[in-house]
């Protein structure tokens, strides 16, 4: 997979050669103001910020490039049928979009399958940092050809609502301000149990469970690699300043299973690693671009007796503070990696000899001015 340079984008449109349809899908959600690539070889494959649509038809199902995507674990992509055929195995983001007979409405289905909804702004910080786009997507369920007044209504709403994340331009003349947007929370973070305004993805190893007080990640037998769920949220970048909280319980495992956050997270690899073991212990490390630890940058102990641990990581650039239980343990500062594409919290053990979980709830992601 190509290490992308600068800001990997949104969308990576994947589709043997000559496959009808993948370029006009390319087209449409450019020209609405997202970021879009059109990738037919495996070397050119790069990981997306949102998703990767893979365009198929029976013919090119099993074209090298589709192969070579489909063996990156991880990965989310959304099968897209150029052709009436079955789905082929594997783990899919969605059920498959049928490319429609215009533009619009294939946008349309693209973005409900990615997001579950049509993406529109959900406050004025996150409308100031949209340029307007061409065309615009629509809602589920918005009703067209009912007359020209009516679809010039829905423009001008789709105008003003729909939340694209390009840089640039102002909205009705009016400058963005640095007020953050606002804090993200969930009760059940991670992906398939919350339903919010977020992207999340998750390691291939780890299974997830939706429960009434948390999400359960749950490791049945440890393949040495950090299982995870990632967050990103929909309306707007990470920015440099920001902090991350958790409430995490360890519900099975042994004294060295730990629970983490992650900050800074890079494509493909490269973040700073903070955990917390179930023996007391913390420790705080990067992740380097191989995918490697490079060290410990701190670590230490915390006080046992409370079952229930919050991590926490407040960010400001490259000046991070870790808090356990409302006790900063570290203030460190490493300007290795300066942006987030996304973050992460998991569980992992990687001497584990038998399954390891742990229940994450009271996730918030807040933006700081």
């Amino acid at each position: 997979m190509t290490q992308p340079v600068g800001q990997p984008p949104q969308f990576l449109v994947v589709a043997a050669p000559g496959v009808a349809g993948a370029q006009v899908i390319t087209e449409v959600l450019n020209q609405n103001g997202w970021q879009a690539v059109l990738v037919h070889t495996p070397e050119h494959i790069v990981w997306p910020r949102k998703a990767a649509l893979v365009v198929l038809t029976p013919a090119t199902k099993d074209d090298p490039v589709i192969a070579a995507l489909a063996s990156i674990p991880g990965l989310p992509r959304v099968p897209i049928f150029a052709e009436p055929m079955v789905l082929p195995h594997g783990d899919w983001l969605s059920a498959p979009v049928l490319l429609a007979a215009n533009a619009p409405d294939t946008l349309r289905a693209v973005l409900e399958a990615v997001f579950g909804v049509a993406p529109q702004a959900q406050s004025a910080a996150s409308l100031l940092a949209a340029p307007p786009a061409p065309e615009r997507h629509r809602e589920r369920g918005a009703i067209f050809g009912i007359g020209a007044l009516v679809l010039s209504v829905i423009v001008v709403i789709a105008g003003i609502f729909v939340m694209t994340n390009r840089p640039g331009g102002h909205l009705l003349g009016v400058a963005a301000t640095a007020t953050p947007p606002p804090s993200y929370t969930s009760e059940t973070p991670g992906l398939y149990c919350d339903h919010g305004h977020a992207v999340w993805r998750k390691s291939q190893n780890v299974q997830i469970t939706c429960a009434a007080n948390g999400t359960l990640l749950n490791v049945q037998k440890d393949d040495g690699y950090l299982e995870y769920t990632t967050f990103e949220p929909l309306f707007s970048t990470i920015p440099n300043d920001y902090r991350l909280d958790v409430q995490t319980t360890f519900e099975s495992g042994d004294a060295n299973t730990m629970a983490y956050l992650t900050v800074h997270e890079q494509v493909p690899y490269g973040c700073q690693f903070f955990a917390a073991r179930a023996n007391g212990s913390w420790f705080i490390e990067r992740l380097n671009k191989q995918g490697h630890f490079d060290g410990e940058l701190d670590g230490g102990r915390f006080d046992t007796t409370a079952k229930t641990l919050n991590l926490q990581v407040e960010v400001h650039g490259g000046n991070m503070v870790y808090t356990i239980n409302g006790q900063n343990v570290s203030s460190i500062t490493d300007n290795t990696y300066l942006s987030s594409v996304n973050l992460a919290f998991g569980v992992f053990d990687p001497h584990g000899t038998k399954p390891y979980s742990a229940l994450f709830t009271h996730f918030v992601y807040t933006p700081l001015p």
